[in-house]
């Protein structure tokens, strides 16, 4: 066989090299199961994978994860599957990004990929990476692992379901179980991942990859399916999902068409100021910017006059980080001492935040921007796209 007979037994499926090649995917999560999706893409000779990931190795992934080795502990592991999975195939293009996926990289920049692969343990993000799947009508193909136990469920074709229709009420209180009430985040909350097996993470992660490849190839996938192998009955099962009519994911966003967004010549390092204006000027005066999150800007408390300045989304700010140390120091609990904030939803050109950088209030690089104005007897929006770059 000649050298150049890398891929021969792909095409001898029927599997088209230049699809392959110019397949461009999202590896979110690059532990167990992502090590197995960026091994088969790899491969596969597909053409660019970007891997994110804001963990670092330990010594117990070397028993799941295939890509990594001793040498390898406490780099990050999004930088080294990466380099892996040139060492599989030279050919293929990757890029790294360390960080959680909803800070490091925006809605917009979904559409540049052919599919999404989900392999995280934390539902909160795998709502908000349904979100901007959903945004953008991407295929999205999450996974999840439980001990010898492993499913996946396949979205996209319009989003007629997504990942948060599937949650229940106990599900919904998981999604915040690194936050209190409030949604703060606690520095020692964290509750370590379960363990599972290599031999489920390679079969779920096989399944994820072939549905790409044949979803690709124009060949039918169960979408809106969730497929499920149950090492512990040794039994498979396939279900149909069905819509929530409550989904808030469902409520808050839809399908963001491209020519329904204006692309900006302005990124994260522009200001607020400076969006705004582009947003007046296209809109018209008394246009307001919808941030789609709660902004604190900073907390008081009116007992013993302390203020501290925050400027962080509400969910990504610790307690302790606005926690009035008189009101510790006089011995009440934690939830009486917690200081009053000041948050903003907007942007209408009068916040004390308007010559910060989109950077500085949270807004991550390629993110689709929604903005309204109201008339007299209706109400007309659009979106805008900041034209960073982050491979």
């Amino acid at each position: 066989m000649k050298a150049d007979d890398r891929y021969i037994r792909l095409t001898q499926l029927g599997w088209s090299m230049d699809i392959l090649k110019n397949m461009r995917c999202l590896v979110v999560g690059a532990g167990a199961l992502g090590n197995e999706v960026i091994k088969n893409l790899a491969l596969l000779g597909v053409g660019a994978i970007v891997i994110i990931d804001m963990d670092s190795i330990e010594n117990s992934n070397l028993t799941r994860s295939v890509l990594f080795r001793e040498g390898d502990i406490d780099k990050f592991k999004s930088v080294i599957a990466a380099e892996r999975a040139v060492e599989i195939d030279a050919s293929i293009q990757t890029h790294s990004i360390v960080g959680e996926f909803q800070h490091c990289l925006g809605s917009g920049a979904f559409y540049d990929f052919d599919v999404i692969f989900g392999c995280l343990d934390n539902i909160q993000a795998r709502i908000d990476l349904t979100k901007s799947c959903m945004l953008t009508n991407k295929l999205y193909i999450d996974a999840g692992l439980h001990g010898i136990d492993g499913d996946l469920k396949i979205f996209g074709s319009g989003y007629e379901v997504c990942f948060d229709c599937l949650l229940t009420r106990e599900l919904r209180n998981e999604a915040w179980r690194r936050h209190s009430c409030l949604k703060l985040r606690s520095r020692n909350g964290e509750r370590p991942s379960g363990p599972t097996a290599p031999t489920i993470s390679s079969v779920i992660a096989a399944l994820q990859v072939q549905f790409a490849v044949k979803h690709l190839h124009n060949m039918n996938i169960p979408f809106n399916h969730r497929i499920a192998v149950h090492g512990h009955l040794n039994d498979f099962s396939v279900v149909r999902l069905n819509k929530n009519p409550h989904c808030p994911t469902h409520y808050k966003c839809g399908v963001i068409e491209t020519d329904d967004i204006m692309t900006l010549e302005l990124t994260i390092e522009s200001t607020c100021l400076e969006l705004y204006e582009k947003v007046v000027g296209d809109l018209g005066t008394g246009a307001t910017i919808d941030l789609e999150f709660d902004l604190i800007t900073d907390v008081h408390c009116s007992s013993h006059n302390n203020n501290k300045d925050i400027l962080k989304k509400r969910g990504s700010i610790f307690e302790d980080e606005i926690l009035c140390p008189d009101c510790l120091n006089e011995g009440k609990q934690k939830i009486e001492s917690i200081m009053s904030d000041n948050v903003y939803s907007q942007i209408t050109g009068k916040e004390p935040f308007i010559n910060c950088k989109l950077r500085e209030i949270g807004i991550a690089p390629k993110s689709i921007i929604k903005a309204y104005k109201l008339n007299e007897d209706d109400i007309r929006f659009r979106y805008y796209l900041l034209n960073d770059r982050y491979l």
